[in-house]
């Protein structure tokens, strides 16, 4: 995927998830979701964590960020969920509109070899390509998430 196809893509689930988002009462936002796992307030939480983490390697040019991609994915989603439990919707939303426009800033900055060419990132396998990994921790992750969201 080239650069101007991502960021549309970006754009546009992204305008998606803050649609979704902007419906909900702030009691809506705590309440777990119909099948009794996150609400609102937690997804949100756990995909700025992931844009935080892009953020990261976008600067650094380093596929390098928090510990927690070690482990198994249901323990990292768990202590995401465990480190944001007690904060505030009001909380999670201002850092998620802190944040996403940061991502976005870094991403248009990069040229169209740094999503095409793992090379240019520390520690990335060089088999990878650096879209994707952006993708799965953007587009692709709050794509996966809407579902949730509109229960």
């Amino acid at each position: 995927m080239d650069k101007a196809a991502f960021l549309e893509r970006l754009r546009a689930s992204r305008k998606e998830l803050e649609a979704a988002l902007a419906t909900l009462t702030p009691e809506q936002a705590v309440q777990p979701s119909a099948s009794g796992a996150w609400s609102p307030k937690d997804v949100l939480a756990h995909i700025t964590w992931h844009e935080r983490e892009m953020i990261g390697v976008i600067e650094g040019m380093a596929l390098l960020g928090s510990e927690w991609w070690g482990l198994p994915t249901d323990e990292r989603n768990a202590r995401i969920f465990e480190a944001n439990r007690e904060r505030t919707w009001q909380d999670v939303l201002a850092e998620a509109q802190r944040v996403y426009p940061r991502l976005l800033h870094a991403l248009e900055g990069l040229d169209e070899a740094a999503y095409q060419d793992a090379g240019l990132y520390r520690e990335m396998p060089p088999e990878w390509a650096p879209w994707d990994v952006f993708a799965g921790n953007t587009f692709e992750h709050y794509e996966q998430h809407l579902q949730e969201l509109h229960a």
